[in-house]
């Protein structure tokens, strides 16, 4: 999976928790239930593809930090 400079980053629900590379290079820990960090949109897919994405869960756009 080669990571497009412009691609969609997503976030998801795992189902169980797990040890990912989304970006292939970086160690990530997903936990069951817990909204994941931003992801490439086709690395979430793979993972809902896998069984990994509770069900019902939509891949959702990260919310924007309103901290100001």
């Amino acid at each position: 999976m080669t990571k497009k400079l412009d691609e969609k980053l997503v976030t998801f629900t795992p189902s169980e928790s797990f040890d990912g590379y989304p970006d292939e290079k970086t160690k990530t820990r997903f936990t069951a239930g817990i909204e994941s960090v931003p992801v490439p949109e086709t690395y979430a897919q793979l993972m809902r593809d896998k069984g990994l994405v509770a069900p019902r869960t939509q891949l959702r756009e990260p919310k924007e930090d309103v901290s100001e």
